[in-house]
């Protein structure tokens, strides 16, 4: 059923983000040395932010994104394109 695909793309939006900030993050030997610990990535952390803390706004949220140096290439790699990157996980994640 189409709420059913719905519900699945907009999963697929949360685990696709997770991956994207954690693998791809740049964590450099001077982050390593201060034991820099990542924001949590995991899909209720995600969800809660997109959702009731930027309301939606992925705008808001690259620019959370942005904020943490680990992940300025993931924000770059998002952007390419026009933000091609970004628009698609508008589409997954606010799928429902």
């Amino acid at each position: 059923s189409a709420f059913a695909m719905a519900e699945d793309l907009h999963a697929l939006g949360f685990v696709f983000l997770g991956v994207l900030l954690t693998s791809l993050a740049d964590i450099s030997p001077a982050m390593n040395a201060l034991k820099y610990k990542l924001p949590p990535t995991d899909e209720d952390s995600l969800q809660r932010l997109l959702g009731e803390i930027f309301e939606g706004d992925l705008d808001e949220f690259r620019d959370y994104c942005m904020e943490e140096d680990a992940w300025e290439k993931v924000v770059e790699l998002l952007d390419e394109e026009d933000g091609a990157g970004w628009d698609l996980l508008n589409d997954l994640c606010f799928a429902r």
